[in-house]
């Protein structure tokens, strides 16, 4: 029996396969790259959010025009299935703060090892290094294997589990769309989505606000909202809450045409009276030369960042609790606040000095490096406060140090020998004085 044949090695694919494998089919996958689940590995850098916990109604809600098609699926294997799934792989979860879901090791290569594992105890076979082409004229799967060797598969059944033209490095280049339209199957055009997108700032905001992050913002679209957070680019801004309302900004853009308004509330957690009372006691205490600015700051503890953003029309105001990273030392050093025995480097072999890790966090511990090969980035585990807000931006270079503390340096001995042969030879009395 010919198998069934699974066209690349990511989750999706990966999925697939075991599905099949369990029915008792034979399973062989192809994968273009040198190793399988890459776009997984790279998300686990940010913790790697396998789903939310959240009652189904909002969960189902997100999926916005598509629910109705997705609900079905869902209600098939759920948020809580997925939870099952990664503890029998031997991999528990926890709920954030967020409600977001991670696996305890807060990254996704245990998961990956032990799912890759599974997969060979049933039978599932692997081929990395091999790009699909299409099919030949008898039909049969083609393949480009390392150093152009031509390989062909009959299969059963064909899964293709191909990703976009989302990140060329990682494998996703959607070169596959040639082969299917040879065969005269329809498809989609590609579209942008988890984007960021243009806003002409000003320059007085860009100056005091680029590559600065803004917490705990509400976002709203039209009839979509969430919450969470962005950062305020050169060219305009993009981060986690802009991405979840990305495909309907697309599709206003391309329908509509022209520039789209996005609403920020600032300040989500708080009811209108309740800022009106915090700027009232503020403006009854405030001293008559007390700039409106100065007013903002003192009643709503506003960050510079805040405070130009009230500048911009339709932008409310936001507040947010941060302990800065020179109070988290001393307050770990005394014993009143938990010392994470977790920390991360940066490999210089690996890094590219894009600086993402910079724009992401916004921290003052990752600091240049001036390596053979050019300027790196660096962490400078002195002054690093443990937020791991660094490890949000998509990069391979950083590694986390798990269960383990730092040793305090100890300065190495001086060699005294030069010294001591400087020193004048001192001298001794006779034996017989």
């Amino acid at each position: 029996m010919e198998p069934v044949a699974v066209i690349g090695a990511g989750p999706a694919g990966l999925a697939a396969a075991e599905v099949v494998a369990e029915a008792g089919l034979p399973v062989v996958v192809y994968e273009q790259m040198p190793s399988p689940g890459r776009k997984l590995l790279m998300a686990g850098l940010g913790g790697l959010n396998i789903t939310h916990s959240e009652p189904r109604e909002p969960f189902i809600a997100r999926y916005a025009e598509r629910a109705p098609e997705l609900t079905p699926i869902i209600e098939d294997f759920t948020p809580d299935d997925l939870r099952d799934w990664c503890a029998r792989l031997g991999e528990g979860t926890f709920v954030g703060s967020s409600g977001r879901v991670f696996p305890d090791s807060f990254k996704a290569s245990p998961l990956l090892r032990a799912w890759l594992t599974r997969l060979e105890q049933l039978g599932v076979r692997l081929h990395n290094r091999h790009r699909w082409t299409g099919w030949d004229d008898s039909g049969a799967l083609r393949f480009e294997a390392g150093g152009g060797q031509e390989v062909s598969q009959r299969a059963t059944a064909t899964v293709l589990g191909l990703g976009g033209a989302t990140w060329p490095r990682l494998g996703s280049t959607g070169a596959w769309k040639t082969a299917l339209a040879e065969r005269g199957v329809p498809l989609s055009p590609f579209a942008p989505r988890n984007c960021g997108f243009e806003v002409d700032w000003t320059p007085h905001l860009l100056q005091q606000a680029e590559g600065k992050p803004v917490k705990n913002v509400g976002f709203h679209f039209g009839k979509h909202s969430t919450r969470g957070e962005a950062v305020i680019t050169r060219r305009g801004i993009e981060g986690g809450a802009v991405y979840a309302l990305s495909a309907a900004i697309r599709d206003s853009l391309a329908l509509e045409g022209g520039p789209q308004t996005l609403r920020l509330d600032l300040l989500p957690q708080w009811t209108e009276a309740e800022i009106e009372a915090r700027l009232s006691r503020a403006a009854a205490k405030a001293r008559r030369k007390n700039s409106l600015g100065n007013r903002l700051r003192k009643a709503l503890n506003l960050d510079p960042v805040q405070r130009e953003l009230r500048d911009v029309k339709g932008v409310s105001v936001l507040i947010y609790a941060q302990t800065c990273a020179t109070e988290k030392r001393r307050r770990r050093k005394r014993g009143t606040m938990e010392d994470p025995e977790r920390f991360v480097v940066i490999n210089d072999l690996v890094c590219e000095g894009c600086g993402d890790c910079s724009v992401q966090s916004n921290c003052l511990s990752v600091e240049p490096k001036e390596t053979p090969f050019g300027r790196k980035r660096q962490i400078n585990l002195s002054t690093c406060n443990k937020d791991f807000s660094c490890l949000d931006g998509f990069c391979p270079s950083f590694v986390t140090v798990e269960g383990a503390r730092r040793r305090k340096s100890r300065p190495d001995a001086a060699d005294s020998s030069g010294l001591v042969a400087m020193l004048d030879q001192p001298q001794l009395p006779a034996l017989d004085e």
